[in-house]
């Protein structure tokens, strides 16, 4: 789903054919997936969602009225950006460069002119924004990682100049014409093995559904044995569904009593046999964890945009991956191998931080920072442990952990990653669907 420079050209000169019939689009809300960042722009009238790949096989922009899943959601350094920067923005133009994949949407926020640019280069994405202010023109570009200049506010703003070092517009696009669709890329990603569970998920519902409201009917004819040969006398009918019980054809009173006895005798069964199916089907549902199976994507890896930062130096070598994850505020830090779990353990923690494990698994170690802020209860617990579960690869809805502070742990010698603990809690807690809606995934750190 890398989109070509045609493909490009194509979808911005229609979006841009919107904005000048309706004059702006106003950035309304901002999310992304792991893969496509997504912005809701209300345009006078109509809402769409312009959705920009983040890189690897998703690159390239599109716009459309469907809007991303509430399961595929994520949170990350880049959509802290985007949300800071370019939520509330009025976008007035767009534009797509003639000489290589370069997007611009230029703006008004805080009543600043700004411009966002994204441009896609071999697997990666790389942006840049602008703010235009009185004396001088600001530049934050990604790759840099902070505002590295400020140019002349009548100075243009040169895209040549703008990626120079990138190699900006050497490259020959060729005859090829792919193409980036949102649409396309939610059927290419999604889960299928999740689509089927969803679908078993939806029949089981379904079937407690319909045998609850047989119950129902079932409880009601059961509420006929105490009538009379009286009460029967003038009726017709009685019950509904399949449980209807008709006395056309049955002369007498004393007769359609005795009908309907035969009839409630022979359902009795029924009932019984409805009652177990519908406690072994909610029994079923208990255990699956009492939540609905929701739409999950087949590629969970969260691809950055390229990003300038320094790779703090250790003494440990080549052992240094480990996934940084903020919090409500709070730093945590996730190790997957027992390489990991040595290193974020001597590198990140002190004494009185949070030390998280899956009892009786094998599986990486997370540690939270103490923070006044974060005062850990079972919801926080049910969160950070979805994330250990998920980012491990392991697929349970009930997860027990084991958790103590850091200096009540102590590392086997001679075992990589092993530890002994005391003092410790122990605590089972339901998998979150949402967990990566909750928190924000600083970064994957990989080593040497």
């Amino acid at each position: 789903m890398k989109q070509s420079l045609n493909n490009l050209t194509r979808k911005v000169e229609a979006f841009s054919h919107i904005l000048e019939n309706k004059g702006h689009a106003v950035i309304q809300q901002v999310v992304s997936t792991p893969h496509v960042l997504s912005m809701q722009c209300r345009i006078p009238g109509k809402t769409y969602f312009l959705y920009v790949g983040r890189g690897a096989q998703y690159q390239g922009f599109d716009f459309s009225t469907k809007k991303v899943p509430a399961e595929f959601k994520i949170q990350d350094r880049f959509l802290q950006f985007a949300r800071r920067y370019w939520r509330g923005m009025k976008v007035v133009d767009i534009e797509a460069s003639t000489d290589d994949r370069v997007l611009r949407l230029k703006g008004v926020k805080e009543a600043t002119i700004q411009e966002m640019i994204f441009f896609w280069r071999g697997r990666d994405l790389f942006f840049a924004h602008i703010k235009y202010k009185e004396n001088e023109v600001e530049v934050f570009r990604s790759w840099e990682g902070k505002v590295v200049e400020s140019w002349t506010a009548d100075q243009e703003i040169n895209l040549k100049l703008l990626f120079k070092e990138l190699g900006f517009a050497d490259v020959d696009f060729g005859d090829k014409d792919t193409d980036f669709k949102f649409e396309e890329y939610l059927e290419f990603a999604t889960d299928k093995d999740t689509e089927k569970k969803k679908e078993k998920y939806s029949k089981r519902m379904n079937t407690l559904k319909k045998m609850k409201g047989e119950l129902v009917l079932l409880n009601e004819v059961e509420k006929l044995r105490p009538w009379t040969e009286k009460d029967l006398e003038s009726i017709q009918e009685v019950g509904e569904g399949r449980f209807k019980v008709s006395f056309r054809g049955i002369e007498g009173h004393y007769k359609k009593r005795e009908f309907l006895f035969d009839k409630i005798k022979g359902w009795q069964k029924s009932r019984q046999i409805v009652k177990e199916r519908i406690q072994k089907l909610e029994s079923e549902h208990l255990k699956k964890g009492n939540k609905q199976v929701v739409s999950k994507l087949r590629d969970q890896k969260i691809i950055q945009p390229i990003w300038n930062y320094e790779k703090k130096k250790t003494t440990v070598q080549g052992h240094q991956n480990h996934i940084e994850i903020l919090y409500r505020n709070t730093k945590c830090y996730l190790g997957r191998t027992a390489q990991e779990n040595d290193y974020i353990r001597k590198e990140f923690s002190k004494k009185e931080d949070m030390w998280i494990h899956l009892e009786g698994m094998k599986s990486g170690h997370m540690i939270v920072k103490a923070s006044n802020e974060l005062n850990l209860d079972v919801a926080d617990f049910e969160i950070l442990a979805s994330a250990l579960v998920d980012l491990n690869g392991i697929e349970i809805s009930e997860i027990p952990i084991v958790y103590t502070k850091v200096k009540n742990i102590k590392p086997v010698k001679g075992s990589a990653g092993m530890v002994t603990y005391k003092k410790e809690k122990h605590l089972k807690v339901y998998f979150h669907q949402d967990w990566r809606q909750k928190l924000s995934i600083i970064d994957s750190y990989q080593g040497d």
